[in-house]
C-alpha cells in the first residue's frame, strides 16, 4: 500500500514538474482600452494574477514639478512571475519592461506570444519587426520597442522589452 501511494505522488509531482508554463492567450479586447498606453507592465498587471502589493524599488529624485515619483516598480504573480518596470529613472530615455519566468518556460511560445502581443501593441509597424537569434524588433536602429529573450543567474527566463528611439 505504501509502495502504490509513493508512486502516486512521484507520477503526480513529475507531472505537475514538468508543466510548461505558458502566458495564455491575448486578450485583445485589453487593447481598445484606455489602459494600452501603459504598456506591457499595464497588460500583465491586468490579465495575471497579482501577489502581494506593487512595490517602489526606486525613486526619481525630488523636482517641484514631479516631486519623489516612483521611477523603478515590482510586483510578483501567479506561477512564479516578476515583473519590475523601469518608468523612466533618467529623464528622456524609453522605458524598460523585464518579465521573469520560470525556467521551464517554453521558449517557442514565449517568442510566439511576443509576436501575438507586439502586433497588437505597434500595429501596422509590426511587419517591419523580425527574429534576430532571441532578440525582436524593428530594422536595427530604428525606433520602436526591441525585445530580448533570456537567462538570468537563477535560470529564469528573462524577457525584457524597451521602448523608445
Amino acid at each position: 500500500m505504501r509502495t502504490l501511494f509513493t508512486t502516486l505522488f512521484v507520477l503526480i509531482l513529475s507531472t505537475f514538474a514538468s508543466a510548461q508554463f505558458v502566458l495564455g492567450e491575448i486578450n485583445e479586447d485589453w487593447f481598445e482600452s484606455p489602459y494600452q498606453s501603459g504598456g506591457l507592465f499595464a497588460y500583465l498587471d491586468s490579465t495575471l494574477e497579482g501577489h502581494g502589493g506593487l512595490k517602489v524599488l526606486q525613486r526619481r529624485e525630488y523636482t517641484v514639478d514631479r516631486g519623489e515619483s516612483p521611477c523603478i516598480i515590482g510586483k510578483s504573480y501567479a506561477g512564479g512571475i516578476y515583473v519590475k518596470e523601469d518608468q523612466g529613472c533618467v529623464e528622456e530615455s524609453g522605458s524598460n519592461t523585464w518579465v521573469y519566468l520560470p525556467s521551464e518556460t517554453d521558449i517557442d511560445e514565449l517568442k510566439a506570444w511576443v509576436e501575438a502581443w507586439n502586433k497588437l501593441y505597434v500595429g501596422e509597424e509590426h511587419g517591419t519587426y523580425s527574429w534576430r537569434g532571441d532578440n525582436f524588433g524593428p530594422p536595427d536602429g530604428e525606433a520602436g520597442c526591441y525585445y530580448s529573450i533570456q537567462k538570468d543567474q537563477y535560470g529564469r527566463i528573462v524577457l525584457e522589452l524597451y521602448c523608445g528611439c
